[in-house]
This record gives C-alpha cells, sequence and structure tokens, in this order.
C-alpha cells in the first residue's frame, strides 16, 4: 500500500469506512479487525445499488461496480491498485 493511503486513514477529521467481504470466517475476522483499527462499516444502501447497476461500460464486475456506486454516492476515495476505476469519475489512492 502506498504512502499516502495510511495518511488518509490516520486523518482524524475524516471516518474510514470499510465493505465487508461476505460471509464466513473471513467476516468475523476482517469485523473484528475492523473494530480495532477504529473504522465505520459502510452498508451497501438502495441508492448505491441504484448508482451500481446503471453504471455503462464494459467492466461487468458487480463487486467493482458497488465499490465505484459507494465511492461516487458517498464521496469518498477508492483505495485500489486497479486503474480500471479511473474511467469511472472516482477519486482512486494507490
Amino acid at each position: 500500500m502506498p504512502s499516502l493511503v495510511p495518511l488518509l486513514v490516520d486523518d482524524a477529521s475524516e471516518d474510514v469506512e470499510v465493505e465487508l467481504p461476505g460471509a464466513g470466517p473471513l467476516a468475523v475476522d476482517f469485523q473484528r479487525e475492523i473494530e480495532q483499527q477504529g473504522f465505520t462499516p459502510l452498508s451497501i444502501s438502495i441508492s448505491h445499488a441504484q448508482i451500481a447497476g446503471g453504471l455503462t461500460g464494459e467492466h461487468r464486475d458487480p463487486v467493482d461496480r458497488m465499490l465505484i456506486a459507494q465511492a461516487r454516492e458517498e464521496k469518498m476515495a477508492l483505495v485500489s491498485i486497479e486503474r480500471l476505476f479511473d474511467t469511472y469519475d472516482v477519486r482512486r489512492v494507490w
């Protein structure tokens, strides 16, 4: 992870919101880590789903589309190495 990401996470003026992966042991471990780090879980809303469903473009991965929708709707940076997010008008860090 690049050095800019910890700076964003350490900025006390902003909440850090995290989307949980699927159910199971990984989600339980991830939930514990989120709580220990003081992050705020980001739930999927109806407006997130509507935005994700309305996205155009060739990239059809539903998880990526949801991340794009959440970043747009919540006006948040998306932390990812994936350059494909740049074509969807979101602020990408990494």
